[in-house]
């Protein structure tokens, strides 16, 4: 019996898996991560450098480190070239994972893993029942779930079609090979396919990128506004007691679709 079940691994996964050990809310042997991958971040780091991304796009106080300054100090330490970018000083993305993999290590996140992927959750008597496809079962008293939005990609309805033409790949699918030849089109017009247009336009041997989109280009230098870092905009959402409209508002502050300036400056050149 476990005190605490994370389903996923990934960016948000780790960051409670870390924290509860970190801030002594569970001891090892209480807390369980289940993943489809081996290791921590492992979709996160495939994604992220499939698209070469060389900067994140938060600040440098946005890590899985209870302390702020941690990803700072730790730049210093270890004598990293060029660790930040711009005003809001957005961190080497290289740089970011080390940082992460050595708090879990640290912590002892990894102690805690099974590589598995679940496919039932339920109530019972003994609490929560997780089981994986191989058929164990385990129970617990808390589960969060950290799945993220990526594992299963998505594909518009024009495209299903067309899902076996080796010619169409999807950005998101963990054993896609991307073009490294002739002329390609970029459909999307966020951050994703911004860092993929403009590393296929670096490759001598890829003729033509188009960057195909419903919208003019996007800009923000954050994903939602940085109000929402503190008691700003969060006060009147933490009164906020139903789900349904907590997610709208979530929805709403989302800058949809939106890139960073020099990012944008780099698709013009």
């Amino acid at each position: 019996m476990y005190k605490w079940i994370v389903i996923g691994g990934g960016i948000q996964g780790s960051c409670v898996a870390s924290r509860l050990l970190e801030e002594k809310k569970a001891e090892r042997k209480d807390l369980l991560i289940i993943d489809s991958h081996k290791q921590p971040l492992e979709r996160w780091r495939a994604v992220t450098g499939k698209i070469e991304m060389e900067y994140l796009r938060s600040p440098l106080v946005h890590h899985l480190h209870t302390d702020p300054y941690s990803l700072k100090k730790y730049s210093s330490v270890n004598n990293y070239a060029s660790g930040f970018k711009g005003r809001y000083q957005r961190p080497r993305l290289d740089m970011f994972n080390q940082h992460s993999l050595d708090l879990l290590e640290e912590t002892g996140v990894m102690e805690c893993w099974l590589q598995g992927e679940v496919n039932g959750l339920k109530w019972t008597e003994q609490g929560w029942e997780v089981c994986t496809k191989d058929g164990r079962c385990f129970f617990s008293e808390r589960v969060v779930l950290a799945m993220g939005v990526n594992h299963t990609p998505h594909y518009p309805s024009w495209a299903e079609k067309y899902r076996d033409n080796k010619a169409l790949v999807h950005v998101f699918e963990m054993d896609s090979r991307l073009p490294d030849t002739g002329d390609v089109i970029v459909i999307g017009g966020g951050m994703t396919a911004a860092h993929l247009a403009y590393a296929l336009t670096q490759k001598e041997s890829i003729h033509s990128v188009t960057l195909v989109k419903r919208h003019p280009l996007r800009i923000h230098h954050f994903d939602s506004d940085p109000g929402w870092l503190g008691p700003k905009y969060l006060n009147k959402y933490h009164k906020l007691t139903s789900y349904k409209e907590r997610r709208e508002t979530i929805q709403k502050a989302r800058n949809r679709g939106s890139i960073t300036r020099d990012l944008y400056l780099k698709l013009l050149k």
